[in-house]
């Protein structure tokens, strides 16, 4: 197997892992999305160019438009605090869309 192949051959299985994960465990969703973002740093590292151009689009400029607005919300609420630990389900969703878009352009 030659170096350049190994990261790819990498992020091929994980993203094999996220479609068989994907109906059977939420926990494996995860498990498998962080292999897709530990494959992509390997595909970065050998030397490989990630296209970062394709995180541009519509979609991502309204998903942190989407949490901007959340954050706002949170602080403007009675209790902003409890308020405050949702939030990490909306990062959750931007880091899930922006490593499916990258390992997808690849």
């Amino acid at each position: 197997m030659s170096q350049k192949a190994a990261p790819q051959n990498l992020l091929n299985a994980s993203l094999l892992f996220l479609g068989l994960a994907l109906p059977l465990s939420i926990a494996a969703t995860n498990m498998a999305a962080v292999a897709l973002t530990l494959a992509l740093l390997a595909h970065g590292w050998s030397g490989q160019a990630l296209p970062w151009r394709n995180l541009r689009n519509p979609v991502q400029t309204f998903l942190w438009v989407y949490l901007a607005a959340s954050i706002l919300c949170s602080f403007a609420g009675v209790h902003w605090i409890n308020s405050l630990n949702d939030i990490r389900k909306d990062f959750h969703k931007i880091w899930i869309f922006n490593t499916l878009l990258l390992a997808c352009s690849l």
